[in-house]
């Protein structure tokens, strides 16, 4: 292999090396950014959960009321 071959060759290694360290740090700091987002989206999943059961909780209550206000009233004569 020629000398212009060779350099040639081993800046194709050294760009593939530092494409490599540079995906790994890219994963690293992937993992780490998701272990901080984690509780984050559990607390999240939580609050949504507890609306969801309160916004239920209101729509039933509304529907109770709205029967017992339509059972209250006299029936219409044809």
């Amino acid at each position: 292999m020629t000398d212009k071959a060779q350099d040639t060759w081993d800046d194709i290694r050294r760009v593939v090396d530092q494409l490599k360290l540079e995906l790994h740090l890219a994963g690293m700091d992937a993992r780490d950014r998701w272990e901080k987002i984690q509780p984050r989206l559990a607390e999240l999943e939580k609050s949504v959960e507890s609306g969801a059961q309160k916004a239920g909780q209101a729509v039933s209550e509304q529907f109770a009321t709205l029967g017992a206000s339509l059972r209250g009233r006299p029936a219409k004569k044809a």
